[in-house]
């Protein structure tokens, strides 16, 4: 007999395993021992209490302060924009108080137009600071899309205060004002500064994955890898239908801009005490015709820019569309009141031998309001929202800055910072 005795052959397909990790304590009560240069492993809560985090590595972990990378102070051109809406919030509100006064002592239905539109810059104002400031991406949408509209208002401001210049010099005044708000809170909206501003706080929420350790905000280097979204092979009946109605909108859109030229055209050729601009600005005609002119315009370039998008499922397409609808929506009503006050001041003058234009312009005014809360709903039905996902989050590459040896970081106030983890854990004291 020979010792150690021999063993018998291990089965077929058996490959013996590797040995386990030395065990530490006694009797090996402390766990396996950790692995020379082996990372300690990120863990949650206030000093580490509530166990490992099971995100990946270099994410930011609820109760746990963020890598000082991945912070930054506040940036001047967020507390800018913060004082630009809250100059409009103070100029919506005397705005409501004064559209609310007159029309107590005198209604008219145009008077509704200034007051939701000062009702509108109150809610945008009241929400939006706050949520700026806290890194939401949706405020900063928000605001971009009102600076870009409230800037082509105000151009068109601008260039009724020229015309009636002579008259008064106010609506050139409030043109200009309003142009150099829109135009600062635009300028601010899209710096770089703004931008990081948000995308720091996507980050720390998890809503954009970031590629390995994170580093400087200003060492961004874009991004690698960036996933594509996810759309059906062939587009939901859903969004071919939506495409069509915005096309039908956008061609109503058209033919009563050129119905309302025409109409211009046509008194500026009957009257020769009234030139083109006039058949648009003089008096009535600007209610009546330049302003309703103007409208058409906006939604039809709102209507050319939305349908392409769509189209080719791009999901910035879809989010414009429901901005620019809920707009739509409004002007259109605001157009069918003005074809009905039309109606009623006018219709008796009509000559018997004449064609009568009102069952046309209603049935239009109609279409036109029927479709632009069609658009409204189709922007949010699932099969639009299929078409045009949102881009996943995306791998953000970094520069990690050399840290000097012996320099450590303080932690803000509000968060404790992680003890390093050895490879044993320590001796209980008795």
């Amino acid at each position: 007999m020979t010792f150690p005795p021999q063993q018998p052959p291990p089965p077929n397909g058996y490959r013996p395993g590797s040995p386990p990790p030395p065990a530490m304590g006694p009797g090996g009560a402390y766990g396996p021992a950790g692995q020379p240069g082996s990372p300690p492993p990120q863990t949650m809560g206030p000093g580490g209490a509530y166990g490992p985090a099971g995100g990946p590595a270099g994410q930011p972990v609820p109760g746990q302060m963020p890598p000082p990378s991945m912070t930054m102070s506040k940036p001047g051109t967020i507390t800018g924009i913060q004082a630009i809406l809250w100059i409009f919030l103070a100029i919506g509100a005397v705005g409501d108080v004064f559209t609310i006064i007159n029309m107590i002592d005198l209604f008219q239905p145009l008077m509704l137009i200034p007051l939701a539109y000062a009702l509108y810059t109150t809610i945008q104002s009241v929400l939006t600071p706050v949520h700026i400031a806290r890194g939401k991406r949706w405020a900063w949408i928000w605001n971009l899309v009102s600076a870009i509209l409230g800037l082509l208002f105000a151009c068109v401001g601008i260039v009724f205060g020229i015309i009636f210049i002579d008259t008064t010099v106010i609506p050139l005044l409030f043109g200009l004002v309003f142009a150099a708000l829109d135009g600062t809170l635009l300028g601010l909206l899209c710096s770089k500064s703004a931008r990081q501003w948000i995308l720091m706080h996507r980050i720390q929420r998890g809503e954009v994955q970031v590629a390995g350790m994170p580093g400087a905000m200003g060492g961004m280097q874009g991004a690698v890898g960036a996933p594509q979204p996810e759309r059906p092979a062939t587009r939901p009946g859903a969004a071919t239908f939506a495409v069509i109605v915005v096309w039908l909108f956008a061609a109503l859109c058209a033919w009563g801009a050129w119905t309302l030229i025409d109409r211009a055209m046509d008194m500026d050729a009957r009257y020769e005490f009234m030139s083109l601009p006039g058949a648009f600005l003089d008096h009535r005609n600007l209610w009546w015709v330049g302003i309703p002119t103007v409208m058409h315009v906006v939604l039809l370039i709102c209507a050319v820019i939305c349908a392409p998008g769509l189209m080719k499922g791009a999901a910035g397409a879809r989010i414009f569309g429901v901005v620019w609808s809920i707009g739509a929506v409004l002007m259109a009503g605001f157009l069918l009141v003005l074809v009905f006050l039309d109606y009623r001041d006018n219709s008796e003058f009509l000559l018997p031998w004449a064609p009568n234009p009102y069952p046309m312009m209603f049935a239009r005014q109609g279409a036109l309001q029927v479709l632009a809360i069609a658009i409204l709903v189709l922007m949010l039905v699932p099969g639009v929202k299929k078409w045009t996902p949102r881009k996943p989050p995306m791998a953000i590459v970094m520069t990690v800055p050399m840290g000097q040896p012996g320099m450590g970081t303080q932690a803000p106030q509000g968060y404790a910072p992680q003890q390093p983890q050895q490879g044993y854990p320590q001796q209980p004291q008795y």
